[in-house]
């Protein structure tokens, strides 16, 4: 009978299925005990998460494999307790894992794609409802929707980042009014189009804070008081500082100058002005690493007052570097970057490098800024590092007050109007200047007759450097490798008493620090 044949099936199927479970129990495979399969089913969840563009369970297909891995996965609330939002496998997947998760404590990160999907109303709801176990939080979403999921008390988390796509966003309210409500925060990261609510508690025991703007240049407004009082609030926790700042009032009572005694690593984008003012507002450890993004810049002369302003706030500093924005008339870019060290230790005076990323021929504006960079940091300055192809580059003006200068590395094109300054200048130009090093222009000589090649090198620079020498300022070191300098040409130089040549005919960029 059927009915009879459908019960004798079911047994049979029983059957083989307890025998297979039976089988599969003295497998070498099952006597593994539970901590080390959930250690490496911990692992395999790190590095094998559900993907949006593929179908497969990924880690998860191990809760299929048999009974006991299913037994151990499901009763292992840390595994299900990091979740990605929108997960990819859909909203009823994402219902699972804050399930299994049970009360265990939630890391919830934002599904990293060039086109994300945005988070559904469904786990925003599962959001709210565990914000109190969550320790770190990041989602992309809307200010209405973001701001009702985070209004709830959350006393564990650590971490939030959170992107407000829409605008004008700001942080939630909720959050805001109730800073008793995340005790434990530390590490804040904001992506937004709006102002950042300097004056909210909730500021005052960050170690990390990063206010993100994209690519768009867009800044967060805020009055310099303001801002002063929320790092006053945060100088002894934070440690990193990442803001695009645009100053809309510098008016207000006078502020004393804050000891950020903590800060090791800051960047900061904005006018040369906005710059200037907070630098001269807050004391940094010499240690700490300052990048430093100013413009676009209208008018090259702009910088030659505001910059030298930031170099003398910053001057003390270990490691600085300072990007110069240009956009000439056919809205081009040109970047200028500068970086600044100490070389060995703190007492010793800071050093400078500087790389100039720009066209061939350069321009008017572009001159002037290049100059007024390298004046700016040029008064004490030990070793330089000049990477530039502007063909004008104005070396006297830029460099016409570095007495301290020791080392001197020179790449590129702007090689050519260094050593016509060097030439036409007395021993006063660069007086304590010890090595030379030139790179990479021999390019430029290419068009010009041998004759004009050897009278340039050996006849200007030997009579040059001669004339130094009897004036007491003697160069020791003379590094001239991939220049284009002949055999001959190299000869000379090394006749010369005292100096040390080096020379080959191949530029290893390696060598630069």
């Amino acid at each position: 009978m059927p009915d009879e044949g459908s019960v004798d099936g079911g047994e049979s199927d029983t059957a083989r299925a307890h025998d297979a479970g039976q089988h599969n129990a003295g497998l070498p495979v099952s006597r593994i005990p539970p901590e080390i399969l959930t250690a490496a089913f911990s692992i395999l969840a790190s590095i094998d998460s559900p993907c949006r563009y593929s179908k497969s369970l990924a880690w998860i297909a191990i809760t299929h494999v048999c009974r006991r891995w299913r037994h151990i996965t499901l009763n292992n609330p840390a595994l299900w307790s990091t979740i990605i939002l929108p997960f990819p496998l859909g909203a009823r997947w994402a219902e699972a894992f804050f399930s299994r998760s049970q009360n265990a404590d939630l890391t919830i990160t934002k599904l990293i794609a060039r086109y994300s999907p945005p988070i559904r109303q469904s786990e925003l709801a599962l959001v709210h409802v565990n914000l109190s176990r969550t320790r770190s939080l990041g989602i992309c979403t809307d200010i209405k929707a973001g701001n009702s999921a985070l209004s709830a008390p959350a006393p564990l988390l650590h971490t939030l980042d959170i992107d407000f796509r829409d605008s004008p966003p700001s942080l939630p309210d909720g959050l805001l009014s109730a800073p008793s409500g995340t005790p434990a925060l530390q590490h804040l990261r904001v992506t937004t189009r709006g102002a950042l609510p300097w004056t909210s508690p909730l500021l005052a025991h960050l170690v990390t804070l990063d206010i993100v703007f994209g690519k768009q240049p867009m800044y967060s407004t805020a009055g310099l008081v303001e801002v002063l009082d929320a790092l006053q609030a945060m100088r002894n926790t934070l440690e990193r500082l990442v803001v695009a700042l645009k100053f809309t009032d510098v008016d207000g009572a006078a502020h004393s100058v804050i000891q950020m005694g903590k800060l090791r690593q800051m960047d900061l984008k904005g006018s040369a002005e906005t710059a200037s003012l907070l630098f001269s507002n807050i004391a940094l450890p010499v240690d700490a690493s300052i990048r430093c993004t100013i413009g676009p810049i209208a008018d090259g002369r702009d910088i030659e007052t505001s910059l030298p302003k930031i170099a003398a706030c910053l001057g003390t500093l270990s490691n600085v570097k300072i990007a110069l924005n240009n956009y000439d008339s056919c809205e081009f870019q040109h970047t200028f970057e500068v970086a600044t060290w100490r070389d060995g230790n703190t007492e010793s005076a800071p050093a400078l490098a500087a790389a100039f990323v720009l066209d061939e021929d350069g321009s008017n504006e572009v001159e002037i800024i290049a100059g007024a960079t390298a004046a700016a940091f040029s008064e004490h300055v030990k070793h330089l590092i000049v990477q530039s192809n502007i063909v004008h580059w104005p070396w006297e003006d830029a460099l016409q007050h570095a007495h301290s200068l020791h080392d001197l590395v020179v790449e590129g094109l702007a090689a050519l109007p260094f050593l016509s300054t060097l030439f036409d200048s007395n021993e006063n130009f660069l007086p304590s200047l010890s090595t030379l090093a030139i790179h990479r222009f021999n390019f430029l000589m290419e068009g010009m007759g041998a004759d004009r090649r050897y009278y340039w090198y050996s006849t200007e620079l030997v009579r040059c450097l001669g004339n130094r020498a009897r004036a007491g300022c003697a160069l020791k070191v003379l590094d001239i490798t991939g220049s284009g300098m002949d055999k001959k040409t190299v000869s000379e130089l090394r006749q010369m008493p005292g100096m040390e040549v080096r020379w080959s005919e191949h530029f290893d960029r390696s060598r630069l620090r």
